[in-house]
């Protein structure tokens, strides 16, 4: 977030602190608008009416110019408005301290993550049969790296007991090829029916910007068949650290969350990032 771009601070933070709009916030805004409206009106009547009852200030003339008058008290009241703003936002700027709570949302619809290219003999799929196969030694020596979105996607439906529909999945241009494979697998462990898709070209994983880019059109494409932002997870536990970097740094904006599956414990954390204003 640039500090030199005001208005887009001024957004940011207003969205950052009172999220989406609901019926009472649009009442208060409604209600700003109106007397600022008024303000102009009422600055120019005062000071007409104060200066009329003297009898050395000839203010005939200043009928004619009312509307002029009107806009300059407008553009001089708006301007000092923008100039306390400026100096709040950058001050707020300053004392942004950023921190993670651990949450578990009340719906997940969707999980993104991203796909690696298998580190392992695919035939090895073929004794993989139930989420517990994953804890026999003969499959643990194979160090299967498909198991972590396997387990998450577990670990939603049943420990969390979330309806999940949508596994998004985001390619690279080595595990293209192997989307097949996993989506297969997906079907075959996890007994729910769950849409396992990838809509965008492949990406390249060692390339930040348009990682950051693939997240954002997952993003638009769940929120255009009515999921929300607070209905996905990002999972930032597989893939490379070019891709744990994405994954959280797109999930610290308001109302989106990024989980993450302790490689030890095989247990689930869910974040939420957290702006303190001190």
């Amino acid at each position: 977030m640039s500090k030199d771009n005001i208005v887009y601070n001024i957004v940011h933070y207003f969205y950052k602190q009172f999220g989406k709009l609901d019926p009472i916030k649009y009442i208060f805004i409604l209600v700003f608008i109106l007397f600022s409206s008024w303000l102009a009106d009422g600055c120019f009547g005062t000071i007409f009416l104060i200066f009329s009852n003297l009898n050395f200030f000839n203010l005939s003339f200043l009928k004619d110019y009312f509307v002029v008058l009107q806009l300059l008290l407008s553009i001089l009241f708006f301007l000092f408005l923008y100039k306390i703003i400026k100096k709040e936002i950058d001050k707020i700027t300053n004392r942004i301290r950023y921190s993670v709570k651990k949450v578990v949302p009340e719906d997940i619809k969707a999980l993104v993550i991203f796909l690696s290219k298998p580190t392992f003999n695919l035939k090895e799929l073929d004794n993989i049969n139930s989420i517990q196969d994953f804890q026999k030694e003969e499959i643990k020596k194979q160090k299967i790296n498909w198991e972590v979105p396997i387990i998450i996607i577990d670990k939603i439906i049943n420990n969390l007991k979330k309806d999940l529909k949508i596994v998004y999945v985001i390619l690279s241009k080595e595990s293209n090829e192997y989307f097949q494979d996993f989506k297969n697998l997906v079907k075959k462990i996890i007994n729910k029916d769950i849409e396992v898709l990838s809509l965008e070209d492949v990406v390249d994983f060692e390339d930040l910007e348009s990682t950051i880019d693939a997240i954002d059109k997952s993003y638009r494409y769940l929120d255009s068949i009515n999921i929300k932002n607070n209905q996905i997870i990002i999972d930032i536990t597989g893939g490379q650290k070019i891709q744990s970097t994405a994954g959280g740094f797109y999930a610290s904006s308001y109302d989106r969350y990024f989980c993450y599956l302790s490689t030890n414990t095989k247990e689930l954390y869910i974040f939420d990032v957290i702006y303190n204003f001190e």
